[in-house]
């Protein structure tokens, strides 16, 4: 994981969740959809999950919910090891 967020601004957390289930794991869309969504509850995103992720020109996100959409995305496809450059830098209580 890059410690500098890489997400569009455009797209919801929702959005940005699914797409990356649908690009890095396998099974049908129902079973990527349940997956993204799991991983959407277990970030602690649910308030946040149809919000547009914002950034320079489009408001959206706080700083630490950025961070765990970009956790989330990474953690969908359930890989083996992770390796995170200060997680928590920027995270909200």
């Amino acid at each position: 994981m890059q410690q500098e967020d890489r997400l569009l601004e455009t797209h919801t957390v929702r959005e940005s969740v699914e797409f990356s289930a649908m690009m890095t794991t396998k099974g049908d869309k129902a079973a990527k959809n349940a997956k993204a969504q799991l991983m959407i509850q277990e970030m602690g995103l649910n308030r946040c999950q149809n919000t547009l992720i914002g950034g320079n020109f489009v408001k959206g996100l706080s700083g630490g919910e950025k961070k765990r959409t970009s956790i989330a995305n990474e953690l969908v496809s359930e890989p083996a090891v992770v390796f995170l450059d200060e997680p928590t830098t920027g995270l909200d209580s």
